[in-house]
């Protein structure tokens, strides 16, 4: 979790492959608590891009440790304004 002192938005890039969103998924949180992005995970490789207003996120994910088949996971974010 991070708070970006003068932001008024940020941004978030996910992008992942996992074996199946029932053992390996990420969720994206605002400082209200409010889930962003709702479960993400899937063996299809996807790239999902969120922005919300505020100065605060935090990003949660559930592994399963199963398989090293899988990309996993990568978040980019960036603080705006």
């Amino acid at each position: 979790e991070k708070t970006f002192e003068g932001a008024e938005k940020i941004t978030v890039t996910i992008d992942y492959q996992t074996r199946d969103v029932d053992y390996d998924w990420i969720n994206i949180y605002d400082a209200d608590g409010n889930d962003i992005s709702g479960k993400l995970g899937g063996t299809t490789r996807t790239t999902k891009t969120f922005t919300f207003s505020g100065n605060y996120v935090k990003i949660t994910f559930e592994t399963a440790l199963w398989s090293n088949n899988y990309y996993g996971f990568k978040a980019t974010v960036k603080a705006v304004g």
